[in-house]
């Protein structure tokens, strides 16, 4: 498993896509929102807005790339019946890899919240992570299921996920397009004397060619 953050914020806007490419940037998905058993709420649907980043999209093999998911919007409430204080949510999540690299990478947020009052939605969250490139080619990222946690006054989860099922329930928030480490140039040619005369034979050796290779 590879393992895979966002920033808070209002409206994010999305770039324009080529036409027959799906779009990247900030997206939405149906979202099914469990809280926790002690709350005794019913479930929350609706829709998450969220966005993906990566800090490099184009890699090469073997590098580490930081991955940035942003949650926007959640359906989810607070779970408290109370007012949840400051600093008292953390999220996780997953980011889903597909294309050139498969798998998905674990991202986790710090514990930054304003207070939020009883009943009313959960605030944005930003939730980071990191990777290692392992295969050349265009790799897509889609944000996957996440768990906000509340601290207070109990250690409670409240698990959203992709309503219509991952991996075909999330759209491409992120590309990268990683290429091949460079091949090192390994051939040599030595001469058995620095200088001579015109005409004069020098002994040539070479090292690092294929067997009947020209040039």
């Amino acid at each position: 498993m590879a393992v895979l953050a966002a920033t808070t914020g209002g409206a994010l806007s999305a770039p324009a896509a080529a036409e027959g490419e799906t779009p990247v940037g900030q997206v939405e998905f149906p979202t099914h929102c469990l809280p926790p058993q002690e709350a005794g709420l019913p479930p929350a649907d609706g829709p998450t807005t969220a966005r993906i980043t990566v800090d490099n999209a184009a890699p090469q093999v073997g590098d580490t790339v930081t991955v940035t998911y942003q949650v926007a919007r959640t359906p989810a409430v607070n779970p408290v019946g109370a007012e949840l204080p400051a600093d008292a949510l953390t999220p996780t999540g997953r980011v889903l890899l597909s294309g050139a690299q498969s798998g998905e990478v674990t991202v986790v947020g710090a514990a930054r919240n304003d207070p939020v009052p009883a009943g009313a939605a959960l605030p944005a969250v930003t939730m980071t992570g990191t990777f290692t490139v392992t295969a050349p080619g265009q790799t897509v990222l889609a944000p996957g299921g996440y768990t906000l946690h509340t601290s207070h006054p109990l250690g409670l989860d409240t698990v959203c996920t992709p309503a219509a099922g991952e991996p075909s329930g999330v759209p491409v928030s992120a590309r990268l397009t990683a290429s091949d480490l460079p091949t090192a140039n390994l051939r040599s040619v030595f001469l058995a004397a620095p200088s001579g005369k015109p005409g004069a034979e020098v002994k040539v050796t070479a090292a690092g060619f294929a067997p009947g290779a020209g040039g």
